[in-house]
């Protein structure tokens, strides 16, 4: 739900190569695309940063044009029970789950009952007066200036209990920090808006359009909420490392992230995410560009953020991704656009760097991405 530190770097891309699978059938089979010693150096990476970093369990899966290049798991999901993490454990994703919200909002515009531009005010007559000026895609590309939200109690505390969404956004009326359009400033209540407008155009919950229309047409048949009342199999838990131990933290409720970091889901499901946005499988060529295509401020600038993905060449390589923070657990999707492979890297540690993880696993498939240019933009 919450912004790593290291803003989570990423760029446009105006085509993507198309990939040779079609969902609803068998993922491809994994290719070989470098000898064993490089599988082997990955390994010993993986484990070092997990033992220097305290992660008790990390997924990951790299993809590259198409096809699976590796599935692997370490670790534990949950320690007490030393049940191992497996390419089918669910990790709270957090932040993550934005880029779905974001495609949530493309569907309905395809569907013709939603407008990009169109005022929030339109939606809810219960708006700030205050907010007249910003629209859905002020909300996707975090330049509408609102303030954030309150995590009353803390964010650990906050994400422990169940909210009505209206009460939330609510904590952020006033006036707007800047006016709309003006400056990228990462606002989670934004996308926690987008998600009650998902809902208000389409007359489902958010979970149920999500499943509808996302998870179950590309088979993320695990991809679900975070509710921790439900009995989720497979569902990693999330730890923190406090005074030289690892503690537990609770699973998030499903209305206090909602639709700004709620979703839980596993490597093998978001392998199937990342190749359905290399076709038009789900959304229409030109969402898929709009998603990934940069934002003009009100100066003429461009922002380094479209909808739901952060965007940024990185030393002439195009990249879009996106990290994820949630109490007990982070998380980190990489596409390298021009390179065709793309890192998943998932965690049960709040405080696991999956930035430099993810690239540095991209750097032993593609060595020019690990050059020391490079890891300064970061």
């Amino acid at each position: 739900m919450r912004i790593t530190p290291l803003l989570t770097s990423l760029v446009l891309t105006l085509a993507l190569p198309e990939s040779p699978s079609a969902f609803g059938q068998e993922l491809p089979s994994r290719i070989p695309i470098r000898m064993l010693s490089a599988q082997d150096e990955i390994d010993d990476y993986v484990r070092r940063e997990m033992d220097s970093q305290h992660i008790p369990g990390l997924a990951l899966a790299v993809v590259r044009a198409g096809k699976i290049v590796q599935t692997k798991s370490y670790g534990r999901a949950n320690l007490e029970l030393e049940a191992p993490v497996t390419a089918s454990t669910l990790f709270g994703l957090g932040s993550i789950s934005k880029q779905f919200t974001a495609a949530a909002i493309m569907l309905l515009v395809e569907d013709q009952k939603l407008r990009i531009d169109d005022p929030i005010s339109k939606y809810f007559s219960w708006m700030s007066n205050q907010w007249g000026g910003v629209t859905i895609r002020h909300l996707l590309t975090h330049t509408s200036g609102i303030r954030e939200e309150e995590w009353k109690g803390g964010l650990v505390e906050f994400d422990r209990f169940e909210y009505e969404q209206e009460d939330v956004v609510r904590t952020a009326f006033g006036p707007l920090l800047s006016p709309p359009g003006a400056r990228f400033e990462y606002r989670n209540v934004g996308y926690r808006l987008l998600g009650m407008l998902i809902e208000k155009a389409s007359g489902q919950a958010y979970w149920d359009f999500l499943a509808q229309r996302i998870f179950r047409p590309l088979g993320m048949n695990s991809t679900r909420n975070s509710d921790p009342k439900t009995v989720i199999p497979s569902r990693a838990r999330g730890y923190a490392w406090s005074e030289g131990r690892w503690v537990n933290r609770e699973p998030v409720t499903a209305s206090s992230a909602f639709s700004e970091g709620a979703l839980v889901s596993s490597t093998l499901d978001m392998v199937k995410w990342d190749i359905a946005l290399n076709s038009e499988t789900l959304l229409r060529r030109e969402s898929l560009e709009a998603m990934w295509a940069p934002f003009q401020l009100n100066d003429g600038t461009l922002s380094k953020y479209g909808f739901g993905w952060f965007l940024r060449p990185i030393d002439g390589h195009r990249t879009v991704g996106h990290g994820g923070g949630l109490p007990g657990f982070s998380t980190f999707i990489w596409r390298f656009i021009d390179d065709q492979i793309t890192v998943i890297v998932l965690t049960n540690s709040e405080t696991a760097d999956t930035i430099q993880i993810a690239l540095h696993v991209a750097g032993l498939h593609v060595p020019t991405l690990l050059s020391p240019s490079i890891k300064k933009q970061l």
